[in-house]
């Protein structure tokens, strides 16, 4: 199975797409009302991290890091350093 790690994951609804097309997602959310909205509709199928991408103790590997609407409010090279640290190896290849 696929994995993506979506990045300023919103209301979740993306995350919900994309589990439904058979992809495990785990999301980034640093809002509070956000991120329990996102842990509502994900209900238990996915990790929902409660802080900044810069933050987030992510503990996983991803086949993707996806950020819709969100890459503009992390620092580029913080955003690209983490995010190729998350990345599968087979990913980057």
């Amino acid at each position: 199975m696929k994995t993506i790690l979506d990045v300023g994951a919103g209301s979740g609804k993306t995350a919900e797409v994309l589990i439904g097309q058979g992809y495990a997602v785990d999301c980034v959310s640093p809002g509070k009302a956000l991120a329990a909205l996102v842990e509502q509709r994900l209900a238990g199928r996915g990790i929902v991290y409660r802080s900044p991408f810069e933050d987030a103790a992510v503990a996983g590997r991803y086949d993707l890091v996806l950020f819709s609407e969100s890459f503009q409010y992390i620092p580029m090279a913080k955003a690209i350093e983490k995010s190729l640290a998350l990345l599968n190896p087979a990913a980057t290849s």
